[in-house]
């Protein structure tokens, strides 16, 4: 029987029976399963847009732009042949794999033999190499360069004068511009994996193999950014001389100092700093290297010194008796010097006579970088057996960008 139960409904008053209480319960069931069915949707396409641009943007990241791999570099075909080959020595199957990506075998064969670098790994070569140096860190890198690779900056800005009403105008000279082209050196890798672990497959050969190269070359690397002659390796920072052998680094101010010249702020004491006094202070040096530079530089300035440097400095303090060097607060974050970032490279020079212990610059405007696309690896199985060696060869360049951008501090008293 069907029994009635009277249920009234907020507003209107009707009484209604079970059956259309069910039938509204029913109703609203499908509602909610309807809605949830196309809120999953619309959160599984949010997701898959979040996903594609974390994609693209690690493949910015990686491998400096391009067309992003679907799946990361294992699923690039380029990246897993050039692996097969790093395991077996299958020059054959690797060339197949190759030419039918790229339509061309010459495009992936080096001219003297072995296989150029897949970029997706190339890529993570200079990844590996930014995290092992200083240099390469804070400063603007070009990936996949080519080695003409040049680029314009200006040396030079237009001139003005104030007129008056009736002046006759004058031609003004023009801004000035400069074609810059980093040299370059080619730095060479040789890590060693036995047979065993290139026949085991669980073996990360891709992570231990570019590990060897990323540790070795940021050694090499490192230095010539700093000092390098700019003859057969990049041209470094604190290149002591121009081509023609004329001095880099003066005490010109950025004003009357020509474009390529690096201005060095003196310590005020032939052997190291000056001893404190109530005069003086061994950090006034450090003061004016800071306020040397210009606003937009002085902004995004970051210090570099060694170890043995960073010691000394850090035991200065003001007037007041506080210190001039803040430890950091956070993981991962650099240490300050008079409010500006510290980065510790053991390449700088050691405090003492016409040494250059300490720089601070914008290095992202100071120095330039150019990864060149041509990374090199031939296999060797013979030569230590049973070790497979795999010898690799990178080109990279750099030389100075901006030379107003930085200041370096000698040691001397003028």
């Amino acid at each position: 029987m069907n029994q009635r139960v009277r249920v009234r409904e907020p507003f209107n008053g009707r009484t209604v029976g079970t059956g259309d209480v069910m039938e509204a319960f029913a109703k609203i069931s499908a509602d909610f399963t309807e809605w949830r069915a196309e809120n999953d949707r619309r959160l599984a396409a949010i997701e898959a847009s979040v996903e594609d641009e974390s994609k693209r943007t690690a493949a910015v990241r990686i491998t400096g732009g391009g067309k992003p791999v679907a799946g990361g570099y294992r699923n690039d075909p380029q990246a897993r042949a050039f692996t097969r080959w790093l395991q077996t020595g299958d020059e054959q199957a690797a060339a197949r794999v190759l030419t039918q990506i790229n339509a061309a075998l010459s495009s992936d064969v080096g001219p003297e033999g072995g296989f150029l670098v897949p970029d997706v790994l190339d890529g993570r070569i200079g990844d590996l190499l930014r995290n092992e140096g200083v240099q390469r860190r804070n400063a603007t890198v070009i990936p996949n360069a080519p080695r003409n690779w040049g680029k314009l900056v200006k040396t030079g800005y237009s001139t003005t004068r104030k007129v008056g009403e009736h002046t006759t105008p004058v031609q003004s000279q023009g801004p000035s511009w400069s074609l810059i082209s980093p040299p370059t050196g080619t730095y060479e890798a040789m890590p060693a994996v036995t047979q065993q672990l290139l026949a085991d497959a669980t073996f990360d050969l891709e992570r231990d193999v570019l590990a060897d190269i990323a540790t070795g070359m940021s050694e090499l690397e490192n230095v010539d950014f700093i000092r390098g002659t700019g003859v057969n390796e990049p041209m470094g920072w604190l290149c002591p001389t121009l081509p023609g052998g004329v001095s880099r680094i003066t005490s010109e101010a950025d004003k009357v100092r020509a474009y390529g010249k690096v201005q060095y702020i003196p310590t005020g004491d032939a052997a190291g700093f000056v001893a404190a006094s109530t005069t003086v202070s061994p950090s006034d040096c450090l003061v004016t290297m800071l306020h040397s530079l210009k606003t937009g530089y002085r902004s995004n300035a970051r210090w570099v010194m060694n170890s043995l440097t960073a010691g000394v400095v850090r035991r200065w303090k003001d007037n007041d008796g506080k210190p001039l060097w803040t430890d950091s607060i956070a993981e991962d974050a650099p240490p300050l010097l008079l409010g500006r970032p510290v980065d510790f490279d053991e390449d700088m020079d050691d405090i003492g006579a016409n040494k250059f212990p300490i720089a601070l610059g914008d290095w992202s405007r100071a120095y330039l970088i150019t990864d060149i696309r041509d990374t090199i690896t031939l296999r060797d199985p013979f030569t230590t057996k049973p070790y497979v060696l795999f010898f690799v060869r990178k080109s990279i360049g750099g030389m100075p960008m901006d030379t107003n951008a930085y200041k370096v501090l000698k040691v001397a008293t003028s």
